[in-house]
């Protein structure tokens, strides 16, 4: 019983911390939309999209670092980009 509280404990932690790197990853969103793509309403038009776009990638990229938690921050940066790319 201790050793599967404990198991849980640690994929619950490895979680956590994949989450924190994917969110130090997600202000990429933004940069790459601002370089790459054109908004009609501008800069406020490209921050909404953003915004909408943030949950959607990082639930996907918090799948991948499950997947493969070495990814390197340039490899997230290029996940980030391909899920834009795609549409999400």
């Amino acid at each position: 019983r201790k050793e599967k509280a404990r198991l849980e404990s640690e994929r619950q932690a490895q979680r956590r911390a994949i989450a924190s790197k994917a969110d130090l990853q997600l202000d990429h969103i933004a940069r790459y939309l601002e370089a790459e793509y054109e908004f009609d309403g501008g800069y406020w038009g490209m921050r909404r999209e953003a915004d909408r776009l943030r949950p959607l990638i990082r639930k996907a990229l918090i799948e991948e670092l499950l997947e493969n938690p070495d990814m390197s921050d340039e490899e997230i940066r290029e996940s980030i980009e391909d899920q834009i790319d795609d549409g999400v």
